[in-house]
């Protein structure tokens, strides 16, 4: 295929402004045009162009290896597509500085080497793919639109129209080329709609509406397990010192379906948010993840989000809060006020009550006199009775399904964790005809002197009621308050130890991730600064090269030195041929040619031309 000129400068110039990488595309360019007008050549052979290659090879690995540890808002494979012209960039000077026309297939294929002059005599103009890589790189970003697509386009039909069949009609072939680019332009836009109609109705089908894909529901039982675990799962900076726990709600549920909280007809819409403001107290989030969206744990009353301008925030009608794409470190302020939740009006699922349960519930409901209550009037009666008639336990069994395990907690054991208090709460309430919900998140209340500031552990999430009372969404838990210090008994000897290195291992992520925040503005990243030490390596074996091929002993005949070179090798079998032998047969090698002649005195600097020569 034909190489068009000037398009390896306009692919760079693509990808330096696309691409956001202004200086590598710069100084690849330059040099790029120095080799245009430079009358300069290295003299390479295929064991340098092999070096080469085995340079790049080790520059991709280490770009491999750096962006997965990295992390950060991009995922590794598309800051890895991003840095492809500057990892590449050793193989296409290679053959623009180098002796040779083309590049060596070998160079790019380890297997190739194998077989010698066949494997090496195949040579690739690498222009033509380094120019394309350029497109790809330059699309890496946030470059989806019709201007990238119509860039790219244009560097593909000028190197199709140079190679384009000359026996058909140019004006056919340009319709032909223009509606493949119709078809394949809104031929992408169809798969993304197809792709996002897929999942939406993934998602209903899953869970039978629109809810969250972490966590769509929570049965009694799962937060139980969890709450055995001392592993710090967010580190929380408080503007003051909390004077009580401080609940961090990540997600509320407004059906109860038997054995499980739903989250129903809450589809997650873009979130803008407000910045913080005001003298509302304030506090700051720091949280590892290991999934791309992570709903962000909020307290109550708030008033304003501070995070990365990127960050792309979802919100449903339930208050969840869902950072889509997330950094595997996040980090986020939230300031906040009263224990008022909003006043969206409640629906009629956060009144629903199946009859079976309002059978299971009748008894006390009579008890109490919660029908006849006012909701604030309900609220204090319930919260009195847990208060008095009940304890805190984990350890309560298994039961066959929650039916059963809330009639056990209600009338029997009368003791258990808080996801039976919640829903005890939240169903009691809605007896009583009054709107509730039930709640999951996480409990603020241990404060680190080491770290000098609040630990969230994986025994801390907790489970709580919201109930719509005074024409507003009120925070109710009715969880006995000693639940932490029961629970913090179980934690093993060593868990001041495991604190520690969990410490240095989230401050080590917050290191790495804040380095890859902003690659474009802090020059090549850790990996391109290899190509440093790697490139005077480079540069001191072809150096001892070429060293080797003019200071190497006398020659062994005239016209050919221990290590000729292709022109020697040439003059050497001109005067062979000037002598009166036979001229090499198609497909004979120069050892088997000089064997066949007799003339084994040469076959050592053969051998060495072999060596050199192939690598």
């Amino acid at each position: 295929m034909n190489y068009p000129p000037l398009l390896l400068p306009l692919a760079l110039l693509l990808w330096g402004w696309r691409g956001d990488a202004p200086l590598a595309a710069a100084t690849i360019l330059a040099l790029v045009a120095v080799a245009g007008r430079s009358p300069w050549r290295w003299r390479m052979e295929a064991a340098q162009y092999h070096r080469v290659g085995d340079l790049t090879a080790l520059l991709f690995l280490g770009a491999v290896g750096y962006f997965i540890a990295a992390g950060g808002d991009i995922l590794p494979v598309y800051s890895l597509l991003h840095w492809l012209p500057a990892i590449f960039a050793p193989l296409l000077l290679a053959q623009l500085y180098g002796s040779g026309e083309l590049l060596p297939l070998s160079a790019l294929f380890y297997s190739l080497r194998r077989y010698g002059g066949a494997g090496v005599a195949r040579t690739l103009d690498f222009r033509l793919p380094y120019a394309f890589l350029c497109a790809l790189a330059a699309g890496s970003g946030d470059a989806g639109d019709f201007g990238y697509f119509s860039a790219v386009g244009g560097l593909l039909l000028w190197t199709v129209w140079r190679n384009r069949p000359r026996r058909s009609s140019d004006t056919v072939w340009l319709l032909w080329f223009a509606l493949a680019a119709v078809l394949g332009y809104n031929g992408q836009l169809g798969l993304r709609a197809l792709q996002g109609s897929l999942e939406d109705w993934a998602m209903e089908w899953l869970a039978d509406a629109d809810t969250d894909p972490f966590k769509a529901q929570t049965a009694i039982g799962d937060v139980g397990d969890l709450k055995l675990s001392g592993r710090i799962v967010m580190r929380v900076e408080a503007s003051a010192p909390l004077s009580q726990a401080l609940l961090l709600k990540e997600a509320s549920y407004d059906r109860y379906a038997g054995q499980s909280w739903l989250a129903v007809n809450a589809p997650f819409a873009p979130y803008i948010v407000a910045p913080p403001g005001g003298d509302a107290a304030r506090l700051v989030v720091l949280r590892t993840v290991h999934q791309r969206s992570v709903l962000l744990p909020l307290p109550a009353g708030l008033r304003g989000l501070e995070v990365p301008s990127r960050a792309d925030l979802r919100r449903n009608r339930l208050g969840a809060v869902k950072w889509l794409d997330a950094p595997p470190v996040v980090r986020y302020g939230a300031a906040y006020g009263t224990d008022d939740l909003g006043r969206e009006p409640p629906t009629i699922e956060d009144t629903r009550l199946p009859a079976d349960v309002a059978r299971l519930l009748e008894p006390v409901v009579e008890r109490l006199g919660l029908r006849a209550a006012s909701p604030q009037r309900a609220v204090a009666l319930l919260a009195d009775w847990f208060a008095h008639d009940f304890g805190y336990s984990l350890y309560l069994g298994r039961q066959v399904n929650s039916h059963a395990a809330l009639e056990d907690f209600l009338y029997r054991r009368k003791a258990g964790h808080c996801e039976y208090f919640a829903t005890a709460t939240a169903l009691l309430l809605r007896a009583a005809g009054v709107p509730a919900r039930f709640v999951v998140g996480y409990s603020v209340q241990e404060f680190s002197s080491a770290e000098r500031l609040y630990v969230v552990r994986q025994r801390h999430a907790h489970a709580w009621t919201e109930a719509y009372v005074g024409d507003a969404w009120r925070v109710l838990d009715n969880t006995p308050s000693r639940w932490v210090q029961d629970e913090a008994r179980t934690d093993p000897w060593w868990q001041p130890v495991a604190d520690w290195g969990s410490r240095w291992h989230a401050a080590f992520k917050l290191w790495r991730w804040e380095r890859a925040q902003q690659p474009q503005e802090q020059g090549l990243p850790l990996w391109g600064w290899l190509v440093l030490p790697l490139g005077l390596w480079l540069a001191r074996r072809l150096y001892r090269a070429r060293q080797r091929e003019t200071g190497t002993a006398a020659p062994a005949a005239k016209g050919i030195g221990a290590a000729p070179a292709d022109a020697e090798y040439g003059r050497f079998e001109q005067s062979l041929l000037n002598a009166g032998h036979p001229p090499r047969q198609p497909g004979e090698t120069p050892l088997r040619w000089l064997r066949r002649l007799g003339l084994h005195r040469y076959e050592d600097a053969i051998r060495a031309y072999y060596r050199r020569r192939y690598g």
